[in-house]
């Protein structure tokens, strides 16, 4: 289960994540998703560098039970 709740692309918890709203929904790292612009699996655009608006542009969402979660696991240190 703790898999589920890594960053899809830096592969580490997911710190404040929010989640792709493509198909996927993906989890990503709040400051990972700034710099993804298109899902990894569908390939759909999540977002647009340029700022422009763009109706085909999915997003990403919060994630708030993801968010509780990764807060109380415990460090493996």
């Amino acid at each position: 289960m703790e898999e589920s709740l890594k960053c899809a692309f830096c592969k580490a918890f997911a710190r404040d994540a929010v989640e792709s709203n493509c198909q996927c929904a993906l989890l990503y790292c709040d400051k990972c998703s700034s710099i993804v612009e298109s899902c990894m699996i569908c390939n759909t655009k999540l977002s647009k560098k340029d700022g422009n608006i763009d109706e085909n542009i999915f997003g990403f969402t919060e994630n708030k039970l993801a968010r509780r979660m990764i807060g109380s696991l415990k460090p493996s240190c």
